[in-house]
């Protein structure tokens, strides 16, 4: 009997998180095609993949979703590792419609859950809500005064919403 080898498509693989997952799958002991994706024609992430597609911005959804369908109907894709934060939010949004339309596993959190992660003030207070330690916050303009001179200096100023170094 032959063994079955996964389809693993990568999104995103121009990013530190793409390169990631690359890495992992490619460092396991399982056999796995990796095909990559990402809308920028100069990644070298889809060199790294055994196949690279070239897709529209995740803003343009209706083309983004229908390019994404073709590149996991025609290469039967098992599962998709969706590596930002902007495809996470449109794949989980569109996971009812994907499902319909393909067999293929989605590694995405649910749209709840990407609202909290998308805005670092829920966030934090989700994981304070856990009983999880997290470094202190002050999310009012107004009481920034009052957090310097209770916690001093350095303090890093970053805005609730944003990826990487945006």
């Amino acid at each position: 009997m032959a063994l079955k080898i996964l389809k693993a498509l990568v999104t995103a693989v121009g990013g530190d998180i793409g390169q990631g997952v690359i890495t992992s799958i490619a460092l396991s002991s399982s056999t796995v095609k990796i095909i990559g994706m990402d809308m920028d024609h100069n990644s070298p992430g889809v060199f790294h993949c055994h196949v690279g597609y070239i897709v529209p911005p995740a803003k343009k959804t209706r083309e983004y979703l229908e390019k994404l369908i073709t590149i996991c109907q025609d290469e039967k894709i098992d599962i998709a590792f969706v590596c930002s934060e902007q495809e996470q939010r449109l794949i989980a949004r569109h996971s009812v419609y994907l499902a319909s339309k393909l067999k293929t596993y989605f590694v995405v959190q649910p749209l709840r859950v990407v609202d909290i992660t998308e805005d670092k003030a829920k966030m934090y207070h989700a994981l304070s809500q856990k009983g999880i330690k997290t470094p202190p916050i002050c999310v009012q303009h107004e009481h920034i005064n009052e957090f310097a001179s209770t916690y001093g200096f350095p303090i890093i100023v970053k805005p609730c919403r944003g990826s990487g170094s945006r």
